[in-house]
């Protein structure tokens, strides 16, 4: 799997054929289907052990923490850490996910409790649940993909707190609260 996630990080499946996973790999193409029925349930197979392996880090980041504003920040803090501990694996799951922000995503159901729980509460406001789902997930996906280019974590740090900042001041919360929120967050990037 770990050929299969090196190849994606940097093409698209459609770019990838199993005899080229299976030369990284140096196993032989035959081996290749000993595992897999075809390139499509290695793809799958990849996504979902990456996506697992995110969501794992965001649920320890956030364990015990109710407050929704928090979450959010500290899931997007959690990804940050991710992406810059394991480049390779982040920008497999940006490139291979091509849903990511479906607010009906099955994997996107933290995120969608987070906001939906913070619309409820009136903690986020002026936001409808999708709307704040989509955004939720833009900025996150949008600020990992920055986080990647930038490398040193001074910068992801300072990045991350801005851009949690402006999002949850576009989900509704004051100006100072997000500020807060985003710097204790943005105070996990190590």
């Amino acid at each position: 799997m770990s050929a299969a996630e090196q190849l994606l990080s940097v093409r698209p499946a459609e770019a990838v054929n199993v005899d080229e996973i299976a030369a990284l790999a140096d196993v032989a193409k035959g081996t290749f289907y000993n595992y897999f029925t075809d390139k499509d349930a290695l793809v799958r197979e990849v996504e979902e052990a990456v996506r697992e392996e995110l969501e794992q880090r965001i649920a320890q980041t956030n364990d015990g923490i109710e407050d929704c504003a928090e979450r959010v920040a500290r899931a997007f803090a959690a990804m940050l850490n991710w992406a810059l501990a394991d480049p390779t694996k982040a920008r497999t799951l940006l490139r291979m996910t091509p849903h990511f922000a479906d607010p009906n995503a099955p994997s996107n159901s933290g995120v969608r409790g987070d906001v939906h729980a913070g619309v409820a509460a009136g903690r986020f406001t002026g936001i409808a649940d999708e709307a704040g789902i989509v955004l939720v997930l833009s900025v996150l996906t949008g600020g990992v993909n920055r986080a990647l280019d930038l490398v040193q974590k001074k910068k992801v740090r300072v990045l991350g707190e801005s851009l949690a900042q402006a999002l949850l001041v576009a989900l509704g919360l004051p100006r100072g609260d997000a500020e807060a929120v985003a710097s204790r967050a943005m105070a996990l990037v190590r």
